[in-house]
């Protein structure tokens, strides 16, 4: 699904498009899971589905200095365990847990805004 609006920032990461293949951010398309902020990407964030998220995996995300969170859980909604969601918030930062396809169209959206917020994305495809 394209999502990329024309308003926005070319300065900064937006995300073009998403679907089952990957997620088009630039000229680049990712087909792995990916942290992406306004300045930043990580390519091949490390843990292979929701569930096995750790604390080093969050280490990525913080180094983002994000003041929200965005986990895109791939096609399908579901919840890390607490303790991921607690040490996020005991950061002082904001998080919301969505599907891939939500987590990248409220990123454009919250990125375009001139905030520093930092999505966390599961390949859509799984």
């Amino acid at each position: 699904m394209k999502i990329e609006l024309d308003l926005l920032d070319s300065s900064i990461y937006t995300i073009k498009s998403y679907s089952k293949s990957g997620i088009f951010i630039k000229n680049t398309l990712y087909q792995t899971n990916i942290i992406v902020s306004p300045k930043i990407i990580v390519e091949d964030w490390g843990p292979t589905d929701i569930n096995n998220i750790d604390q080093d995996h969050l280490i990525d995300i913080f180094n983002t200095k994000p003041e929200l969170v965005l986990i895109g859980t791939g096609s399908k909604l579901s919840f890390p365990d607490n303790e991921i969601l607690d040490a996020i918030l005991l950061k002082n930062i904001g998080v919301e847990v969505m599907d891939t396809g939500a987590a990248c169209r409220a990123y454009n959206y919250i990125a375009g805004e001139g905030r520093m917020v930092t999505a966390a994305l599961f390949h859509p495809g799984i």
